[in-house]
């Protein structure tokens, strides 16, 4: 959710990589109040990697893991930063 060119509020998700929802506030906290920026989206990354505690198994090590879970945040933050600058210029150009 933003406010301006500010994020009011964000939340993250993961699965299968032994992730507890609570642990994940500490992302949302860090990206509350922020303007959206690949840094600001960098550093989330790295803390939903560090909250992490997969397994490792026949779908990658848990370093791989951990790489995916740091990368798959950082496109998903950047493509809902993108979506709603997307749905404020819809709503101000109507």
């Amino acid at each position: 959710w933003m406010d301006g060119d500010r994020i009011a509020d964000a939340r993250i998700g993961l699965v299968a990589v032994g992730a507890e929802p609570d642990a994940l506030t500490a992302v949302s906290d860090t990206l509350r109040g922020q303007q959206p920026s690949p840094e600001l989206f960098a550093q989330a990354g790295k803390q939903a990697a560090q909250q992490c505690e997969p397994w490792a198994d026949q779908r990658g090590s848990v370093d791989y893991k951990k790489h995916l879970a740091d990368v798959l945040t950082q496109r998903a933050l950047t493509k809902a930063a993108a979506r709603a600058a997307d749905a404020d210029l819809m709503t101000a150009t109507v």
